[in-house]
């Protein structure tokens, strides 16, 4: 996903992660993007996930900038961004590249872990 030569983070250090998953349209979606979501924390990296703070049926349009602008923030405080199958085209992809944030598929980080 990257065009650099940058491996995906071994744990080192606790390894900030935000995770990038486009909106759930099918409750298999969803369900694979929290247990992933769960799986990363299980193996000690810290994640970031615009997923809790952006409802968007339910806020008004300055919540919700709000909320946008506190996650681009956690973006760039991230050591990557792993992006779920279907976000490669989100925003958020291309301001991590932009800002010079490691970008990488959840395939590719899986497997660099160790079992």
């Amino acid at each position: 996903m990257d065009d650099t030569t940058t491996s995906p983070p071994r744990l080192t250090k606790q390894v900030r992660v935000y995770l990038a998953a486009p909106t759930a349209r099918h409750r298999a979606q969803h369900e694979f993007s929290c247990a992933f979501y769960a799986e990363l924390g299980f193996r000690g990296f810290d994640v970031v996930t615009p997923a809790g703070t952006l409802g968007w049926s339910s806020k008004s349009t300055d919540e919700m900038l709000a909320a946008l602008d506190k996650d681009l923030n956690a973006l760039a405080n991230c050591d990557c961004l792993v992006v779920m199958p279907g976000g490669e085209r989100l925003a958020e992809v291309t301001l991590a590249r932009s800002l010079g944030i490691p970008v990488f598929t959840a395939e590719e980080l899986v497997s660099t872990l160790p079992d």
